[in-house]
């Protein structure tokens, strides 16, 4: 969304998202100082995490007793409840962002709307895995970017790993106690390509999806 006139010309311009919805980044904003303002008095942001990004000028902030001088391009941050503020000297001019990201546990384990669990918790269903990545962010109502992103800062695996996984595990249980032809499980799992099926399967297993199902049938009998 771009800024109207109005605001491009202003000095200081602040978002407040939850407004929108978007209830874990409490603020978003951004100053364009031509001159050095007042300073920012000592404070702290509860289970709040703040990521200021410095584009043009220079700033200096405090910390307790540590200094930290900013210049274009630096990114400076603040973990929750850390004490911060410029030291009693002033905003100087320049051009900086910020945002102030509250802590996941403090709404519902939510991060930017997107739940560290859901999109993991979107793959039980057959219908989002059978369609790929761009399924399960559709589900989640984000990006593909997006849902991978989260998946990997949460999980430590990228959606394609997430995706197959939970085919593989249907793949399994329907060969373990299913009676559908393996071809048709195939496509169940959102596979257009026998070879690839199989090729997954066996990285997931150590076995062929024939091979297994031979194997379960014997310790079901």
């Amino acid at each position: 969304m771009a800024l109207p006139p109005p605001f491009r010309a202003s000095k200081r311009v602040v978002f407040m998202p939850p407004r929108l919805g978007i209830d874990s980044l409490a603020m978003f904003g951004r100053y364009n100082y031509a001159n050095a303002e007042d300073g920012l008095a000592e404070h702290s942001h509860a289970a709040a995490l703040e990521i200021c990004y410095l584009v043009r000028g220079r700033q200096t902030y405090c910390i307790g007793k540590h200094s930290y001088h900013l210049r274009g391009g630096d990114v400076f941050l603040t973990m929750p409840d850390e004490r911060h503020g410029t030291g009693g000297g002033p905003q100087e001019k320049g051009l900086l962002y910020w945002m102030i990201l509250l802590n996941p546990s403090s709404t519902g384990g939510s991060l930017l709307g997107l739940a560290q669990k859901e999109s993991l918790d979107q793959l039980k269903n057959p219908a989002i895995f059978s369609g790929g990545t761009e399924a399960l962010a559709r589900s989640c109502g984000r990006t593909s970017q997006h849902v991978n992103a989260c998946l990997q800062r949460f999980h430590g695996i990228t959606a394609t790993e997430a995706v197959n996984a939970a085919r593989m595990e249907f793949a399994a249980r329907e060969l373990h106690t299913g009676t559908k032809k393996i071809l048709e499980i195939c496509f169940d799992c959102g596979f257009e390509n026998l070879a690839h099926f199989y090729r997954i399967f066996k990285a997931a297993t150590g076995t062929t999806p024939r091979a297994y199902r031979q194997n379960h049938q014997l310790l079901i009998r």
